[in-house]
């Protein structure tokens, strides 16, 4: 596979879970390096018009998205999963894929990433 620069006409910045009540409980980074890195990517997918996409999961009251993520790009439509796949959700799926990425499911039995439960893989983007 050759390398491929990025574009903004086949990418798509999928900003996933990063609400009030998921955000506290991070192991990997502290809270304030979390917010600085979601706000620089903000930021970039701005510069480079990228689009953007944000779901959550649901919360009592409806979730409650990290405000950096609307300080760099504006308010945008959050969509509530039912899922904890954010592929196998089907709005948000449709928002990655009217946003210019084609979503393709496909059956791959190699991949071991826990989130593509069942042997699927997902790949959003141009056909090679």
């Amino acid at each position: 596979m050759g390398y491929t620069p990025l574009d903004p006409k086949n990418a798509v910045v999928l900003f996933a879970d990063l609400q009030a009540g998921i955000i506290e409980r991070t192991a990997t980074n502290d809270l304030p390096r979390l917010r600085r890195a979601v706000a620089a990517l903000a930021k970039l997918a701005g510069l480079f018009d990228i689009p953007a996409i944000v779901t959550a999961a649901p919360a009592e009251g409806g979730p409650r998205v990290m405000p950096e993520i609307a300080a760099a790009l504006g308010v945008l439509p959050e969509h509530v999963r039912t899922t904890t796949d954010a592929f196998a959700h089907a709005p948000t799926r449709d928002a990655i894929a009217q946003a210019g990425a084609e979503c393709d499911p496909e059956v791959d039995d190699k991949q071991p990433q826990h989130d593509m439960a069942n042997g699927f893989s997902h790949r959003c983007g141009p056909r090679p």
